[in-house]
């Protein structure tokens, strides 16, 4: 069994919500249950307790999980709990060697580390299936997200599928065990075989 910790999602507090909570899309369990194998450890965005955690839990990969948008294209000026918590984790990962599957906001923050990497606003994304070309190989895809990656650092990093827009939907780090996708496996109906195929190979998981 692979212990995988999976960032969650900050939902501030609003007219519905007495005050700021965690949450993680309840598909990706019947997702991982899918993979196989994985005991997921569900991060709260909080950077002394990741810290905590990361020292007494001996992780064997990390999933950055999308929901909103990175503060390297929302323009906020403060770093936010969430950024804090990712910024830790690809740098602790990238220290252990640990492997990185970034979804969708996780792919763009996987990006982001590097310069170079060019991270655009793009309407008419959001809750859409379309084409792409991915190891050579066509598939279709779904799509949330508003911001799209027209180029990346190839100093750092492979292009490895492709949108019929051009876009940029996963990307692997040269160096390093980072993935990303800018699909949402979790929200694939059914759950893709080749996505399942991928988290497994990608945390080395046997089948």
């Amino acid at each position: 069994m692979k212990i995988i910790f999976l960032t969650t999602r900050r939902k501030e507090k609003s007219e519905n919500t007495y005050y700021p909570c965690d949450c993680i899309e309840t598909k990706w369990y019947e997702f991982l249950k899918s993979v196989g194998n994985i005991i997921p450890i569900f991060l709260p965005n909080d950077l002394d307790l990741v810290k905590q955690l990361s020292k007494k839990i001996k992780c064997d990969g990390v999933i950055l999980t999308g929901g909103d948008n990175i503060q390297h294209t929302s323009k906020i000026e403060k770093m936010d709990s969430r950024e804090e918590v990712e910024n830790f984790l690809l740098s602790f990962a990238a220290s252990n060697g640990y492997p990185v599957l970034g979804v969708c906001r996780g792919m763009q923050k996987i990006l982001s580390q590097h310069d170079g990497s060019l991270i655009e606003k793009k309407p008419g994304h959001v809750g859409k299936n379309h084409k792409i070309t991915f190891n050579n190989k066509a598939r279709v895809v779904n799509s949330f997200h508003d911001y799209i990656a027209t180029s990346i650092n190839q100093r750092y990093f492979n292009a490895l599928a492709i949108g019929e827009d051009t876009s940029i939907e996963a990307a692997s780090h040269i160096d390093l065990p980072f993935l990303g996708i800018m699909w949402h496996p979790e929200r694939m109906h059914p759950i893709s075989k080749e996505d399942i195929h991928l988290f497994r190979e990608h945390f080395s998981i046997a089948s």
